[in-house]
């Protein structure tokens, strides 16, 4: 336990160091005011490298009523995570009416700013956490994670699964070394990992964490169905909005539907993947710098074995941000992520969409919706654009797919489409739009 001891003019403070773990930091404050004049309602500020962290009014102080009074008993706590233990911590106090009581070296006869530039720090705890996470050799099926370690640390605990998972609901582990191969995993998905030292004898570290990977993206047609048919629960080719809500616009910063290319040079595609249209976000000046669009209900209900999502995605521009792609029971949410690209896949408008498979078994017997979610990059080189949008699983009678019609003239037009191979007859219904 360490004491600080700072005196200027007639305020008095004793600072002494209560608890201290890797983020948190406690210290206990005793005040003493010789003028007289009162302090309730001043507060003292707590900053890390010059960020407030941390606020405490003192509500329960004392008024003028006699040449000393003091106030006591009262625990400044604060958080910080800056990832080095030689930060500068600061205390300020300030006047009930907000202003600064002075600085410390310059008029220290009217207030305080403490500031200790040689000891003034939390001290690491015992077992420091992990750090420098690395996330190499990615494939759709597995990754080598590695990273920095305690010194005093014997081993290393490990939970990983898909991101955003709560901690205990993962697959736990632990080694020795400072690296392992996570396998078994999902392809085009994204991961999440925590590590903690443990020192042994009952130390152990802070979590750390959680670091994000994702593996190598996989395209489609990757169910395995021991019963049924293959077949699809939702193909959406995106020629129009049609049932699809959330931040689509005609302005930027917004998600559109769209033919040819976008408005803007140098990213984007040239045209569909498949059909006429595609969705795609502006990212020209204006607008929001996130938006998300939700799909319609898709009825998992009655599918079995294994399920898939399928999309096809065009992510040209040399600013392009981040797509997350979510899942969720519910057209409002929460969407747990199952795929992120960040940066761009395509390197010209014209290089072909890309297809992503990702496993979604897990939401099987559920009506689900899919949410698209885009943060944009720095410019306006940045569009993304997605297109054919399908959720595959294995059904007793499934539907047919890839619908398309052609050789189209003012009174006729064909149909084509694929079978699932249960069927021998179907049902059609047309009407104008």
């Amino acid at each position: 336990m360490k004491n600080y001891f700072y005196k200027l003019s007639s305020l008095f403070f004793a600072l002494i160091i209560l608890n201290v773990s890797f983020s948190q930091c406690d210290y206990f404050i005793n005040m003493q005011d010789s003028y007289g004049d009162g302090w309730n309602g001043a507060s003292i500020d707590v900053a890390v490298n010059g960020t407030i962290v941390s606020n405490l009014t003192i509500s329960n102080g004392f008024s003028d009523s006699g040449y000393v009074s003091t106030y006591t008993n009262d625990v400044v706590e604060f958080t910080f995570n800056s990832g080095s233990w030689d930060s500068e911590i600061t205390f300020q106090i300030t006047d009930p009416a907000g202003n600064s009581l002075g600085s410390f070296g310059t008029n220290p006869t009217v207030g305080l700013f403490l500031t200790d530039t040689s000891n003034s720090t939390c001290a690491p705890p015992s077992c420091m956490p992990p750090s420098g996470f690395v996330a190499s050799n990615l494939s759709g099926s597995s990754a080598d994670i590695s990273w920095i370690g305690a010194s005093n640390a014997n081993s290393y605990h490990i939970e990983y699964g898909p991101s955003g998972f709560s901690l205990g609901s993962g697959t736990p582990t632990t080694v020795t070394t400072m690296n392992y191969t996570i396998s078994g995993l999902n392809p085009s998905t994204s991961y999440d990992v925590y590590l903690q030292s443990d020192c042994g004898a009952g130390d152990t570290s802070s979590v750390a964490g959680p670091f994000t990977f994702a593996t190598s993206i996989q395209g489609a047609g990757n169910i395995t169905c021991t019963s049924g048919f293959p077949g699809a629960a939702f193909v959406d080719d995106l020629e129009v909005q049609g049932l699809w809500t959330g931040d689509f616009g005609t302005g930027n910063g917004v998600w559109k539907v769209n033919s040819g290319g976008t408005s803007s040079s140098a990213t984007g595609p040239a045209g569909a993947h498949s059909g006429n249209s595609y969705f795609y976000f502006e990212t020209s000046t204006g607008g929001g710098t996130t938006g998300t669009i939700i799909s319609p209900a898709i009825d998992l209900t009655s599918a079995s074995n294994d399920a898939e999502l399928s999309f096809w995605v065009h992510a040209y521009g040399a600013t392009m941000g981040t797509l997350d792609v979510g899942i969720g029971t519910s057209a409002s949410g929460p969407f747990t992520n199952v795929f992120t690209q960040s940066g761009q896949l395509q390197t010209a408008n014209a290089d072909p969409f890309q297809n992503v498979g990702v496993n979604i078994a897990s939401y099987i017997g559920q009506q689900i919706y899919v949410s698209f979610s885009y943060t944009r990059g720095s410019s306006f080189t940045g569009d993304i654009a997605i297109d054919l949008v399908e959720v595959l699983s294995c059904f007793s009678c499934p539907g047919p797919s890839n619908l398309q019609a052609f050789n189209l003239t003012g009174f006729t037009g064909d149909v084509s489409w694929t079978p699932s191979g249960a069927a021998s007859s179907w049902n059609i219904w047309y009407h104008p739009q």
